[in-house]
């Protein structure tokens, strides 16, 4: 990003508060949840009930306040993505890096989204959650394994992190303010 732009981006940030929207998808039990406890630096070593439909929540993260939509990951649930992810500006989709079934799984989940023509534009983060489990995949295993070598049409961002440790969680925050 050039000098101007962050230039820009910082004045506008000393008169005006940037809101966004995110949406949190990914299969059941990768994390989404624990992602926006540790977001809002909240207690992640808590128990989880699962999401059931959405769960939406306003916090800030870093400078900017954003409008977050934790999207439930079982079957039923999943037709309501599109709908959401039409409405974010930022789509995190959030993968169990140590179930190698849920990672081959989430290559057919993404791979829906990429072709979605109407969500083309928008940038992709993909959370590559519990790494601190042993056996977890790294970021070039996942890199191969979802194929996002070949995604070239839009933005897409990979993380490894752990929600739970809120490993790297700052990483995602720097990227999120620099590129809002």
């Amino acid at each position: 990003m050039n000098i101007f732009v962050r230039f820009w981006r910082w004045l506008l940030s000393l008169f005006w508060s940037k809101s966004i929207s995110m949406t949190i998808v990914g299969l059941p039990s990768a994390g989404k949840t624990t992602l926006v406890r540790a977001f809002a630096n909240q207690d992640t070593e808590e128990p989880v009930v699962p999401t059931i439909g959405a769960q939406n929540s306003t916090m800030k993260i870093g400078k900017i306040n954003v409008n977050v939509h934790d999207m439930s990951g079982n079957k039923n649930s999943r037709a309501l993505w599109e709908e959401y992810c039409q409405r974010a500006d930022v789509i995190l989709y959030v993968i169990d890096s140590s179930d190698q079934e849920a990672v081959l799984a989430s290559e057919n989940q993404l791979s829906e989204l990429f072709q979605n023509f109407s969500l083309s534009r928008k940038p992709y983060l993909i959370i590559a959650n519990k790494q601190d489990i042993p056996g977890a995949l790294n970021s070039e295993d996942i890199m191969s394994r979802l194929k996002l070598d070949y995604v070239s049409d839009r933005t897409v961002k990979l993380f490894c992190i752990s929600a739970k440790k809120k490993t790297n969680i700052d990483q995602i925050i720097e990227w999120i303010n620099n590129e809002f």
